[in-house]
Formats: C-alpha cells, sequence, structure tokens
C-alpha cells in the first residue's frame, strides 16, 4: 500500500481462553508488529482455538 505495508498473521490459542483475553492478545500482537517492523501499518490478526486447527483454515 504505497510506502507502507500489511501483515496479516495467524495465532492459536487455548480454546478455553475467554474471548475478552484473545481480543486483547490480538491487540498486543498487533501494537507489537507495528511498533516493531517500521513499514508496517496494518495488522490483521486472526486468532484460532488451537484444538480446532482444522477449522481455521477452511
Amino acid at each position: 500500500m504505497g510506502s507502507y505495508a500489511t501483515a496479516e498473521i495467524h495465532i492459536e490459542v487455548q480454546s478455553d481462553l475467554i474471548i475478552k483475553e484473545a481480543h486483547k492478545l490480538a491487540h498486543q500482537v498487533e501494537k507489537a508488529i507495528i511498533r516493531g517492523v517500521d513499514i508496517i501499518n496494518t495488522v490483521n490478526v486472526h486468532v484460532c482455538p488451537i484444538d480446532d486447527y482444522e477449522d481455521c483454515y477452511d
């Protein structure tokens, strides 16, 4: 996107993780990538339960 890049990342969490915590974790990952990689200004984080691995790639 012009002089900036976007990133898309898939993270796996335990299936019993409370959705509020999974959402918070996704934002932490997003912020860490944006802070750590100068060219990236947008990150899409997909959260998937680790024990439903196959369902994440449908």
